[in-house]
């Protein structure tokens, strides 16, 4: 904070972020103030997603997995399709997408997003590679 003067003479104003009047006293009751920092410790209910009340990145998060685990599962079909006549098994490459398939279609109506489902996806893409 600076003082305000003119020709080194001090005002009793100061600058900067305001605390009150023109003197520096505090205006106001002590715990609106104490209270008031706390309001962005706190998520306010409308940032939270209706996905298992997860915050907004969150579930924005789990929207574009959504929308990614499809299209790679068809990127896998093609090119177990195009590669089939390379492969010495191509029965197990097709077994393989078929449980990616339900799989995905299983996290498509199923919205939860618990930690186990996670670590079951986590070793089933693991399992599959």
């Amino acid at each position: 904070m600076a003082v305000e003067g003119s020709a080194g003479q001090a005002t009793g104003r100061a600058t900067g972020p305001s605390t009150g009047s023109a003197t520096g006293h505090a205006t106001g009751s002590a715990t609106s103030q104490a209270g008031a920092g706390r309001e962005n410790d706190r998520v306010a209910p409308s940032r939270l997603a209706a996905v298992g009340a997860q915050p907004e990145v969150v579930a924005a998060f789990w929207k574009g997995i959504d929308v990614f685990r499809p299209i790679a599962l068809g990127y896998a079909a093609y090119s177990a399709w195009e590669r089939q006549e390379q492969m010495q098994r191509p029965e197990v490459a097709w077994a393989v997408l078929a449980v990616l398939a339900a799989w995905t279609a299983f996290l498509v109506f199923y919205r939860r997003r618990t930690t186990g489902l996670v670590v079951a996806e986590l070793a089933l893409a693991a399992a599959a590679i």
